[in-house]
């Protein structure tokens, strides 16, 4: 892929113009359908606009080539979470933190994927390493407040959500984060029982 395609594409992505990428990608990928950037790129379109089963087949394709890119292996454990494999996402979300283990997306989305398999602790571990690496990320903070009320951190979950209004996040996640304040357990002035 050229460097200039590469640009365009990763700041469609960035703008979470997914559609818009896949236009730009598609041609090439007619031209080069080997091409592992754009096989990438596109398998992480395809999850992003709810493609799971064409993602997870552009995906193992781009595996069977040869390719190892956190960016893929975390794309393709999101489409089997899309797709309600947790077991198969986890092994690919672990896989995608062997690449990097500084990726704050994957550690959530490993989280995800724990919690759906009834692995609680070990989601709470997970959400809290993806938070330490990028403390300003909602939906992981949005992940985060209710796997940490479960566990009774009840303070620590009211912290969250309070960062997580502080951030200016989307409506629903605006929505969620002010009902669960609203909950008994997360009002300040609460009685001690």
């Amino acid at each position: 892929m050229l460097h200039a395609d590469i640009e365009s594409v990763s700041g469609k992505l960035r703008d979470r113009n997914f559609n818009l990428a896949l236009q730009t990608l598609m041609p090439i990928l007619y031209d080069t359908p080997d091409d592992l950037d754009a096989l990438c790129l596109t398998g992480i379109c395809l999850t992003e606009t709810g493609r799971q089963e064409a993602a997870i087949r552009t995906l193992d394709y781009y595996l069977m080539l040869g390719g190892t890119g956190c960016d893929a292996l975390e794309a393709m454990g999101c489409a089997c979470l899309r797709q309600g494999q947790p077991a198969e996402a986890r092994s690919y979300l672990l896989r995608a933190l062997r690449q990097d283990p500084c990726c704050s997306s994957a550690y959530r989305n490993l989280g995800i994927a724990l919690s759906q398999l009834g692995e609680h602790e070990d989601c709470l571990l997970a959400l809290q390493q993806a938070e330490r690496r990028n403390p300003r990320d909602v939906l992981t903070l949005y992940a985060l407040a209710p796997v940490l009320a479960h566990f009774g951190h009840n303070l620590e979950a009211r912290s969250v959500l309070e960062r997580i209004l502080a951030l200016d996040p989307p409506e629903d996640i605006r929505q969620f984060a002010l009902a669960s304040l609203d909950k008994a357990e997360f009002r300040k002035n609460r009685e001690p029982s």
